[in-house]
């Protein structure tokens, strides 16, 4: 893992690396997350799967070919707001909207 990355991941807990060796990184990153649900009373599927498939563009742009064009933070914000757009989508398509996640 990328030394920037784990610093912004991790640099707050009292783990050591190697951090996916066993369930404590990934407890770790999941407690730190904002998981509010999606706030989806404006937001139509096609446009939740719209901005899915512009984070996904996102973070497409950060490699060329098998390179990294990117940095590794950067990598990250763009897989975060990737997820983020996920969630809102299901969130749309799920008959309780936000209940989904929150």
């Amino acid at each position: 893992m990328d030394s920037t990355v784990a610093e912004k991941l991790f640099g707050n807990s009292d783990l050591d690396p190697p951090y996916s060796d066993g369930t404590a990184g990934f407890e770790h990153v999941l407690e730190q997350a904002d998981l509010p649900g999606p706030d989806v009373r404006h937001v139509t599927a096609a446009d939740a799967a719209g901005a899915v498939l512009a984070r996904f563009g996102e973070l497409e742009a950060c490699f060329a070919g098998l390179t990294a064009a990117l940095p590794p933070p950067a990598r990250l914000a763009r897989v975060q707001a990737l997820a983020d757009a996920t969630v809102c989508l299901l969130a749309t398509l799920h008959p309780g909207g936000s209940d989904l996640v929150g």
